[in-house]
């Protein structure tokens, strides 16, 4: 493993910020714990959940599949409080794969525990630092499931792992440090096992909050998610992102810089960047806009080298009221010049019953690839517990 400077200023912020908590408490000043750090329950909570979603996928094949899941939460003594979610996801058979998949999918599993401005928590988590909702740029500490394609639940689009987080919190600001002792790839398929290496992660972020807004900045020496030439390679991140809020408006930032990350054409630097703003009209109607920014270069040899880009603009608008929701959105992606428009409906029927409809349409505007293609899905959600 090589020691470059990101991962020397991960395993500092560790080990020093640990052992050094008197100094630390200067730039961060005690406080209690509020209802914002911290939320302890009251009592025991068991939440059950039922999802079923048809579609069409953009083959024109029909699928169809059943998640049962149930989390459990409750206050452990006076200071901790634990956590366990887990899935019953079922993939019925279709017309290429007449296999039925049932899958048991273990999410968050821990024990949180507080004193004095300190939260620590251990077990199964998944973490979420980013801001955007344009593109995937710093929120990619936690492995993400894929194996649904865009019809994927957002709900259920991260998978858990195993980590230790330390979270140190002032009177505006926190410091969260982060160890995952094993990596864990995506879940691109239908019934895929996901790899474990046993090799280590660290991530550490900074974050602080000016009234409605925030911003943070984030170190990580990671192991990629996904298998690149069937390995999973190290690289390491600095990244920053921004929630800025003023009146109805809201902004979203990400930029991030990868070092030596490790692609089908070689190894190269990588610089993300993204940008969200959403606004509210009149209490029932929401615009937002997006663009993000991939640029890294594939050496071509020794003394050449190609610069590769993406940049996707993406728009959408929300209609909604107490129980209707009414939305759109389009997505164009250069250089492939590839399009795709959906369709959404989301209806309330009571507090526990929810019926969505979405239908996407994709087309190579190039026609080089492929022509345009279709599909649907319908999902319906039923809540019950206490």
């Amino acid at each position: 493993m090589k020691l470059v400077p990101l991962l020397v200023s991960v395993i500092f912020a560790f080990t020093a910020t640990l052992a050094l908590a008197d100094d630390f408490d200067d730039l961060f000043p005690e406080v209690e714990l509020d209802a914002n750090n911290d939320q302890p329950l009251e009592s025991e909570s068991l939440i059950l959940q039922i999802k079923h979603q048809t579609g069409s996928n953009f083959v024109g094949e029909l699928s169809q599949s059943s998640v049962l899941s149930a989390s459990w939460q409750n206050r452990v003594g006076l200071r901790s409080r634990a956590q366990a979610d887990v899935r019953l996801s079922l993939d019925w058979p279709t017309e290429s794969n007449h296999a039925q998949n049932a899958t048991l999918i273990f999410g968050d599993a821990y024990l949180q525990t507080t004193r004095g401005n300190w939260s620590t928590k251990v077990g199964r988590q998944t973490v979420s630092w980013g801001e955007s909702d344009t593109a995937i740029v710093a929120d990619v500490i936690s492995p993400r499931d894929y194996s649904h394609g865009m019809y994927q639940d957002a709900e259920y689009s991260k998978l858990s792992q195993w980590l230790l987080d330390v979270t140190h919190f002032g009177n505006n600001e926190q410091m969260t440090m982060v160890f995952i002792p094993s990596a864990r790839t995506d879940r691109l398929e239908i019934g895929s096992q996901e790899r474990l290496v046993w090799e280590p992660e660290f991530a550490v972020q900074v974050k602080k909050t000016i009234g409605k807004s925030d911003w943070s900045w984030i170190l990580a020496d990671l192991k990629d998610n996904q298998l690149v030439n069937g390995d999973l390679t190290r690289y390491q991140m600095a990244a920053t992102t921004v929630n800025w809020a003023k009146g109805n408006g809201n902004l979203q930032l990400e930029a991030a810089y990868n070092l030596n990350r490790e692609f089908v054409f070689g190894s190269s630097d990588q610089f993300q960047g993204a940008a969200t703003y959403s606004f509210l009209q009149s209490g029932y109607r929401t615009w937002t806009a997006g663009i993000a920014y991939d640029r890294k270069f594939a050496l071509n040899s020794p003394d050449e080298q190609t610069e590769i880009w993406d940049t996707t603009l993406s728009i959408s608008e929300h209609y909604f009221n107490e129980v209707l929701t009414v939305g759109s959105s389009s997505q164009f992606q250069w250089p492939t010049q590839t399009m795709v428009f959906q369709l959404v409906v989301d209806w309330d029927v009571t507090d526990a019953f929810r019926v969505s409809i979405e239908s996407s349409y994709l087309d190579d505007l190039d026609d080089a690839e492929f022509e345009s293609v279709e599909g649907f899905l319908v999902r319906v959600r039923y809540v019950f517990g206490s």
